[in-house]
C-alpha cells in the first residue's frame, strides 16, 4: 500500500494508452533516459503513467520479489488483452475492469483501500473526508504520513472520481477529466463544497461483476466454496462488486439483475439458501470474465 507514486496527478485520457503502448514495443521503455521526451509530457507526469500501469494492473514488476521491485516492469496478461481488445481505452467495460484492479491493489494510493473499503459516509467535505483519512491510515498502516501527504493522496482520488473537486489553487492543468468519472461513483456539489457518493445501481456488466467475486474470493476465505456468495457478503467482501462499486446488497441485486437480462449467457446465477439470496458466479479466474467480455461485445459488433 502506498502514500505516493502517482506524484498528485490523477489518470488523464490517453495516459494509459500512451505508457502500455509504448512498453509493448520497448521493453525496457521506462528505463531509458527519457521517457517523458517520448510520451509528450513532463517529468513528473511519466512518473505518473508508469505508476499508473501498475496500480491498474496493465502492467507488473518483472521480478516479483518485493526488495527488487524498482524500474522493471512488463505488460501483464490483462494488459495483453487490453491492447488486442480495446487499445484506445474507449470501452466503458475496460474502465470497469481497470476500476476493480485500482480498488483491489496494493500498488494503487492508500486512499482507494480506505474509501472502497472502510468509508461508510454518503456525504463528506474535504476536510472531514480527510480526517476519516487520517484516522484510518493510523489504524491501519504501520507508516504514518504526514497531513500533506495524506492531502494529496486524497485530493487525488477525488480528481479521479467527482467532477472538477476544488483546490486551493485551480491549475486548468488538474481540473481536466479523469476517464473513472464515466462509473458515476462521485459527485461534487459546489455550493456546499461536499462530495456525495452515488449508492444507487450501477449499470455494469455481468463480467465486470464475476471479475470483482473472482479477485475478491481469490483474496480472502470469504464466501461458499469460491463459487457463490449470499448478497450480504458480496456487497460487503473486500474489494467485491459492492464495495467498489458503492452497492449495498438491494443496489446489487437490481444491478446483477440488469446486467443477466442484457447477456443471459454470462455465468452469473441468482438462487437462494436458507432464506437468501445467493449469487453464484461460477469458477471462472478473472482473466476468463475479461476474455469472456470482448468477445461477447466483439461479437455484438460483428453483427
Amino acid at each position: 500500500m502506498r502514500f505516493s507514486g502517482h506524484e498528485t496527478f490523477a489518470i488523464r485520457e490517453g495516459w494509459l494508452y500512451k505508457g502500455l503502448s509504448s512498453l509493448d514495443q520497448y521493453p525496457n521503455f521506462f528505463e531509458e533516459p527519457f521517457p517523458a521526451d517520448q510520451l509528450g509530457v513532463g517529468t513528473n507526469m511519466a512518473k505518473s503513467i508508469r505508476h499508473w500501469l501498475v496500480a491498474t494492473g496493465l502492467a507488473e514488476y518483472r521480478d516479483q520479489v518485493a526488495k527488487s521491485r524498482s524500474k522493471r516492469i512488463t505488460v501483464s496478461e490483462f494488459g495483453k488483452m487490453v491492447l488486442k481488445e480495446d487499445p484506445y481505452f474507449n470501452n466503458f467495460g475496460t474502465w470497469c475492469f481497470i476500476h476493480l484492479n485500482l480498488v483491489n491493489s496494493q500498488d494503487a494510493t492508500a486512499s482507494w483501500a480506505w474509501f472502497f473499503g472502510s468509508c461508510a459516509d454518503t456525504v463528506f467535505d474535504r476536510n472531514n473526508g480527510l480526517e476519516q483519512f487520517r484516522r484510518w491510515s493510523l489504524n491501519s498502516t504501520a507508516k504514518h504520513p504526514s497531513a500533506t501527504t495524506l492531502q494529496k493522496d486524497l485530493n487525488c482520488l477525488l480528481a479521479s472520481y467527482a467532477q472538477r473537486p476544488p483546490t486551493d489553487n485551480t491549475d486548468p492543468e488538474e481540473a481536466m477529466d479523469c476517464p473513472l468519472w464515466e462509473l458515476g461513483l462521485l459527485n461534487y456539489y459546489r455550493g456546499s463544497a461536499s462530495f456525495r457518493t452515488n449508492r444507487s445501481p450501477k449499470k455494469i456488466s455481468a463480467e465486470a461483476i464475476g471479475y470483482a467475486l473472482a479477485v475478491a474470493a481469490g483474496q480472502t476465505e470469504q464466501g461458499s466454496g469460491g463459487r457463490e456468495m449470499t448478497f450480504e457478503e458480496a456487497a460487503t467482501i473486500k474489494g467485491g462488486p459492492g464495495r467498489a462499486f458503492l452497492m449495498g446488497p438491494s443496489a446489487l441485486y437490481d444491478a446483477v439483475s440488469r446486467a443477466m437480462s442484457e447477456n443471459s449467457k454470462s455465468g452469473l446465477k441468482i438462487g437462494s439458501l436458507v432464506g437468501q439470496r445467493v449469487l453464484k458466479y461460477g469458477n471462472q479466474s478473472p482473466l476468463e470474465w475479461v476474455d469472456g467480455y470482448y468477445k461477447r461485445i466483439g461479437r455484438n459488433h460483428a453483427k
